[in-house]
């Protein structure tokens, strides 16, 4: 199966790895996979409207859109795509842009904005999404709406990472604990414990297949938990 062309990124996966040093994983994955990480505009309001980390973030994404390691998912891009990406034609098939606004304004009643439509343009496209919002997830799960085909987390770009190579154990580690000094939140499994004994325990939503694997495997029946599997983009 090929690569997403798109993953969905959610705010606060944004923040942490400006504040955890690890930003440049966006650009592994666009490089390295061909995956094009990209925000809705609701998440950039959100980014750009930031009273913490405002100094941090700011500058970091504006780079980021400007050199194309992040990109705006709005309505020129979805246009752009539809006409450009055949990988993209292939997802949004049958789907319009207002349908897409239309699922994030009935989600944005139950959760908030960010979250909303990220998860409203990840599910309408049955492309990933990542977040770590997991009270968000359980309220529209208890509502029934739809959810993304897979949702990953940020520890998921730093198993990824890891099972790559392109992170080493002791870069993996500086992140846990710079997350720790933020207050961040930070898998269960990475909480008490060092990255090393953390990742026995921790089963990957990001999964290169054509790598040893890491972590434990996925057992659960299909559903936004289920792994997604990637391979490295013929170059």
């Amino acid at each position: 199966m090929p690569n997403p062309p798109l993953v969905f990124v959610d705010s606060d996966v944004v923040i942490q790895t400006v504040l955890a040093s690890a930003f440049p994983i966006f650009r592994f994955l666009k490089s390295v996979y061909a995956i094009q990480p990209v925000i809705v505009p609701e998440v950039e309001v959100e980014l750009r409207s930031l009273r913490k980390f405002k100094a941090q973030v700011t500058p970091v994404i504006t780079k980021a859109i400007s050199n194309g390691n992040l990109k705006v998912f709005d309505a020129a891009a979805f246009a752009f795509l539809a006409t450009h990406n055949p990988a993209f034609q292939i997802a949004s098939a049958g789907v319009s842009y207002t349908d897409i606004q239309i699922l994030g304004a009935a989600l944005h009643r139950r959760v908030d904005r960010g979250e909303a439509y990220t998860f409203a343009t990840a599910q309408k496209l049955n492309l990933p999404a990542i977040s770590n919002d997991f009270s968000a997830i359980q309220v529209l799960l208890k509502t029934g709406i739809p959810l993304p085909p897979s949702i990953c987390r940020t520890y998921d770009l730093i198993a990824l990472s890891y099972q790559a190579g392109h992170h080493s154990e002791q870069s993996c580690e500086d992140f846990r604990r710079a997350l720790l000094v933020g207050h961040e939140h930070i898998q269960a499994e990475f909480r008490s414990c060092s990255f090393r004994e953390g990742i026995v325990r921790f089963c990957p939503r990001l999964i290169d297949d054509s790598k040893v694997r890491v972590g434990i495997a996925y057992s659960g029946a299909p559903g936004f938990q289920a792994p997604v599997l990637i391979s490295a983009a013929q170059k």
